[in-house]
């Protein structure tokens, strides 16, 4: 019985996720249908030699490639939860964040590391998402008074902040095993930018995406105020 209700109950959850969040399916489906097809890396990789007709590609396309299983798991785990929250409760400022994180980050990476051979992986996408969705979920909570949650995300903010700064003032690396690649610190440092800039700025778009609407009050009419017309 448990095993007829799965596939249904997997089909809802996928049909589910493609009204939410459409990009965010597609880019995860892309990104596993790439680390399958090894013969297609070569299209989409980032490197300082490449020519002017790929690389408008390989921009974007690098974020989608990775090293191995382990880099493809915790950056698709990252990338799924944050761009589902993201895309489903700010969908304006989670596509600009993601364009704009995606063009800046490899500039960056070969702007610091001229001598990289190649760029991969959607770590720094996923630090630009959660930047947004930190900055912005402190911002509203802070507009609700609700002090305890504001304090929460400014301190998560403040240690994602920390943690890349060490690593990229120190080049070692935290909480990952990175013997079979070398990390980029300035990636994440780039995103975190990307994410806090699209959260503060964007102040007229509100947390569902729709354009928040400026209205200046009514003016209370009071019988002082009321002008009668003279016989």
């Amino acid at each position: 019985m448990e095993h007829g209700t799965c596939k249904p109950k997997l089909l809802e959850l996928l049909k589910h996720w493609l009204c939410e969040a459409p990009v965010t399916l597609l880019i995860s489906i892309v990104t596993l249908a790439l680390f399958n097809l090894p013969t297609l890396t070569s299209h989409f990789e980032w490197r300082n030699d490449l020519s002017s007709s790929n690389m408008l590609l390989s921009l974007f396309g690098c974020h989608l490639l990775h090293w191995n299983a382990e880099h493809l798991f915790w950056d698709l785990c990252m990338f799924s939860i944050t761009g589902l929250l993201c895309e489903k409760s700010c969908r304006n400022a989670y596509y600009g964040t993601l364009l704009m994180s995606a063009v800046t980050i490899p500039l960056f990476v070969m702007w610091f590391h001229p001598a990289l051979s190649s760029y991969r992986g959607l770590s720094g996408l996923d630090t630009a998402l959660f930047a947004l969705l930190i900055t912005r979920t402190g911002l509203i909570a802070n507009n609700e008074g609700d002090r305890l949650r504001f304090w929460g995300c400014l301190g998560l903010w403040l240690a994602m902040l920390s943690k890349s700064l060490f690593e990229f003032s120190t080049g070692h690396v935290m909480f990952v095993d990175a013997d079979n690649f070398v990390p980029i610190p300035v990636a994440h440092l780039v995103g975190i930018v990307c994410g806090t800039l699209f959260a503060l700025t964007a102040r007229l778009v509100d947390w569902t995406g729709g354009v928040v609407e400026i209205k200046s009050p009514k003016p209370e009419l009071t019988r002082d105020t009321l002008i009668l017309p003279s016989d």
